[in-house]
């Protein structure tokens, strides 16, 4: 028994040293045997192209809101994540940006323009401009006050509302605000 033990031992501490004897030194690549080929480095991945900004605009495909969406497109900041929004108008939608900072609504029906500027009449908030297709409001919240507008048109054929859900503090962010509402298209 002492034997075969012995016999393990030995080629066990045989093969543990051919193994240490191959093994590179630090900072000296092992040389390759004359049968094996060395593979050249794979190329780099190109470089992706960086998420835009969260507030740099960029389209937003509308479909997901369902059917009477489809083909429509808005353009509004990249992290924007659409919504159902109907608190205006009943079927209404929503983009909503900036962990929720910044939100516009959009409808494939006429805002009720009188029924809003009754709600500011009763609020005792301020309409700053009024005409047969728009809306446009100022709010105060907690001593702050806000811009808000409403507005009516007609794109490919359909009446669309659109609404500012959350409204702004100054006249760049009112602005911009338009210029989401501008960009509502059907492809």
């Amino acid at each position: 028994m002492r034997t075969a033990l012995s016999i393990v031992l030995v080629a066990t501490v045989a093969v543990g040293c051919s193994k240490q004897d191959e093994t590179p030194k630090a900072g000296k690549p092992a040389a390759p045997d004359a049968g094996t080929k060395t593979l050249p480095p794979p190329p780099a991945a190109p470089d992706a192209a960086p998420p835009p900004p969260a507030d740099a605009l960029v389209e937003h495909d509308l479909s997901p809101q369902g059917a009477a969406w489809a083909g429509w497109t808005v353009t509004a900041p990249a992290d924007g994540l659409l919504e159902v929004n109907d608190g205006t108008v009943k079927g209404g939608i929503a983009i909503r940006w900036g962990n929720g900072a910044g939100a516009m609504g959009f409808s494939q029906k006429k805002i009720d323009l009188k029924a809003q500027k009754r709600d500011f009449a009763s609020s005792g908030d301020k309409v700053d401009r009024e005409t047969a297709d728009q809306l446009d409001v100022t709010i105060t919240r907690v001593g702050t006050p806000l811009k808000c507008f409403y507005q009516n048109r007609k794109l490919a054929g359909t009446q669309v509302g659109c609404w500012t859900v959350s409204c702004v503090g100054d006249d760049a962010d009112l602005a911009r605000a338009h210029a989401i509402c501008d960009s509502l298209a059907k492809q």
